[in-house]
This record gives C-alpha cells, sequence and structure tokens, in this order.
C-alpha cells in the first residue's frame, strides 16, 4: 500500500523537487528560504526576550488586582520588540506565500482533477449544463479555440473549471494565455485557489504564527508566551513527541478507555469485597 501511495505521489513530488529547485536559484536578497529561516529564528529569540522582559517588568497590586508594568523603560522596551516581530513575521508569511503558493495552487488543481476523474467529487446530471457541449470538447484535451470559455455561459465555464482545471483547452487562446471568459469564472478561480492554498496544514499554521504577535499587540500581552511553541518546529525530537499524540490518536483513546475500564472494575471489587477497610467512622472522626 505504501508503494503504491508513494507511486501515485510522484507526479506530484518530482513537481515540487523541480519547483524547490528553482525559487533556490532565485538571487532576491528578501525571499531566499534561508533568510526566511533566518527570520524566523530572529522572530523566536525576541519572543523569548519578550517573555523575560514580561518576568521582570509585569506585577499585581492593588485590592482590584490590577496588572502594572514595574518599569516603564522595558515596557517601552517589550512595545519596540513587539512591533519588530509583527513585521517580521508578517515579512515571514508573504514571502513564503509568494514562495510556496504557486506550487500549492499546482497540487491542489492536479489532485481536484484525480478526484473528480476517480468520481470523489460528484457532478449531478439534473444539473449538468456540460451536456449542452459538444462531446469532442469534453474528452480532449487539445485546445480547440473554436469553441472557448468566452463561447460559453458561465455555468458552463465554470463546471469546466471544477472538473478539468484553469488548464483545460477551453481556457487557452492560441497565444497560450488563459481567459476564463467572465468574471464570474475569474473568480470562481481564485476562490477555489485561495481554498487550496487554506487548506494546507504548514500555511494555517503560518497564519496563527503570524496572527499571535498582532494579537499580542493588540489584545493582550499573554499572547506572546504562545509565540514559544514554534520551538516545536525547530527540534525534531519535540516534532517526533508530537506526532506521537497527533498521529496516534486513536490508540491513545483506547489506553485510556483501557485504563478507564481496569479503575472502574477496580472500584466495583472494592465496593462490594473491600468496603470495611474505607469505611470511615463519621461520629467517631467528628467527636475527635
Amino acid at each position: 500500500q505504501k508503494l503504491m501511495d508513494f507511486l501515485q505521489e510522484s507526479p506530484f513530488l518530482i513537481e515540487e523537487m523541480e519547483y524547490l529547485s528553482k525559487i533556490s536559484n532565485r538571487t532576491t536578497k528578501f525571499i531566499s528560504t534561508e533568510k526566511l529561516a533566518r527570520g524566523k529564528d530572529l522572530i523566536l529569540f525576541i519572543a523569548f526576550v519578550i517573555n523575560l522582559l514580561m518576568l521582570l517588568t509585569y506585577k499585581i497590586e492593588g485590592a482590584e488586582e490590577v496588572i502594572v508594568h514595574e518599569y516603564p523603560i522595558l515596557e517601552t522596551i517589550i512595545n519596540i520588540l513587539a512591533l519588530i516581530n509583527c513585521g517580521l513575521a508578517a515579512w515571514v508569511f508573504i514571502f513564503t506565500l509568494y514562495n510556496k503558493g504557486p506550487l500549492l495552487i499546482s497540487n491542489g488543481w492536479k489532485s481536484r482533477i484525480q478526484e473528480n476523474l476517480n468520481g470523489s467529487i460528484p457532478v449531478s446530471r439534473e444539473s449538468n449544463p456540460l451536456e449542452a457541449l459538444p462531446e469532442t470538447q469534453l474528452d480532449s484535451d487539445e485546445p480547440d479555440h473554436t469553441v472557448s470559455a468566452i463561447n460559453m455561459t458561465a455555468t458552463q465555464a465554470r463546471q469546466i473549471l471544477r472538473t478539468k482545471g484553469p488548464n483545460a483547452a477551453a481556457f487557452t487562446t492560441p497565444s497560450g494565455k488563459k481567459r476564463f471568459g467572465s468574471l464570474i469564472v475569474k473568480l470562481d478561480y481564485y476562490w477555489l485557489s485561495f481554498l487550496m492554498v487554506l487548506n494546507d496544514t504548514y500555511m494555517q499554521y503560518l497564519i496563527l504564527y503570524t496572527g499571535t504577535p498582532f494579537l499580542a499587540v493588540f489584545m493582550s500581552p499573554a499572547f506572546f508566551a504562545t509565540q514559544l511553541l514554534d520551538i516545536t518546529t525547530r527540534s525534531v525530537t519535540l516534532a517526533n513527541v508530537i506526532q506521537a499524540v497527533t498521529l496516534n490518536k486513536r490508540q491513545l483513546f483506547m489506553t485510556a478507555l483501557m485504563a478507564l475500564m481496569v479503575i472502574y472494575v477496580y472500584s466495583v471489587v472494592g465496593f462490594f469485597y473491600l468496603n470495611d477497610s474505607y469505611h470511615i467512622n463519621v461520629a467517631s472522626s467528628s467527636e475527635a
């Protein structure tokens, strides 16, 4: 099964390696992979400094238990470092999206087309607008410029987009450019591409990673503490610990259920046969 999964995913892996090789040759000084990694290291270091300064400056005083700054100068330093962290986090997010976004979109559309071929994405025959199109147009991947998205209704073009992807022949002009025929289809393409990026686990983590310093600045400094959890992505050992919990949820649940059954059995046996050992004389204890 693992071999079959590897063979099925090999085209995506090859495309990913080619894409990573291409972006690794980019000479732009702000978006190299090494500089993005260093930026994340700097964000983590600043988060450590901020949390250390928070330990030194925050205290609770007064009858109302108000949190105040004991040293105003440290509060100023924390605010400056927090703004730097926000800028670095936004920089990492934008250029990571710039580097990884096209690959996620390309793989997302390929996966969607494959799922459609396998029947994972059902299409209603009753409302299928493609039935009105020529059969040769639906089956052929060769560009047919006589029947393009421009000559279709928005519903027909959207159905082709959702089943055959943006590289379908109907969207290819003689010059090789993409033309979706209407604004609705174009917006549908952008929306689906956005969802494909958003469904990526790393991008979801990166959104939380980027939003945390902004939440700390505009809502509560308590969010600075959550930035320290990023250390789990730097250590292979900690990453394995997290995977041991998240990838084995069923095994952990069954283990906890078994432990609960054992405790329950012991409680029932103790209630019926060992109750004298756990009997508490309320009268004697109250007199004492």
